[in-house]
């Protein structure tokens, strides 16, 4: 993966379904809700759930599925005692 831009900044990735064409995107989102970045659309959703799941494991925050909160997929790292 890149070196990280605006990404670190980041608090949640959130997965979704565009709203007209179908495609599946993540966005990542701060604290205060701004959106700080958007993903390509993907055909398929697994695809861009394995996308945003390993970025956010890459910046050790949380990645939702949203519209499935009983599916959401919990990248962050266990913390280290």
């Amino acid at each position: 993966m890149s070196e990280l831009g605006v990404e670190k900044y980041a608090d949640i990735i959130e997965v979704f379904e565009g709203d007209t064409d179908g495609q599946w995107y993540f966005r990542g989102q701060s604290n205060n809700g701004k959106i700080l970045f958007g993903s390509e659309g993907y055909g398929q959703k697994s695809d861009a759930v394995e996308q945003a799941s390993k970025l956010a494991a890459q910046l050790d925050i949380e990645c939702v599925i949203l519209g499935e909160p009983d599916k959401a997929k919990r990248a962050r790292k266990p913390k280290k005692s």
